[in-house]
């Protein structure tokens, strides 16, 4: 019983740290900086990617990648 019951006053003072840490620290500020409206950002979920390897590459989130980075490397 003694067990439970200090539990329950680690659960609720881990609980009022929390919000406490809520209330003091709403939102965390951007660690790029500002932004240049005119600037577009483009998310990806890279999750499926297997390899970056030009030879072998299948997904076409890679192919585009891919295509992206050697693209000037090489002109006629």
């Amino acid at each position: 019983e003694a067990m439970l019951m200090r539990r329950g006053m680690a659960a609720s003072s881990l609980g009022a740290v929390l919000v406490l840490a809520l209330v003091l620290f709403p939102s965390v500020p951007s660690l790029s900086g500002p932004v240049d409206p005119s600037t577009l950002v483009v998310g990806q979920n890279t999750g499926i990617l297997i390899t970056l390897d030009p030879a072998v590459v299948f997904e076409v989130v890679g192919a585009v990648i891919v295509y992206q980075l050697n693209d000037k490397l090489v002109e006629l």
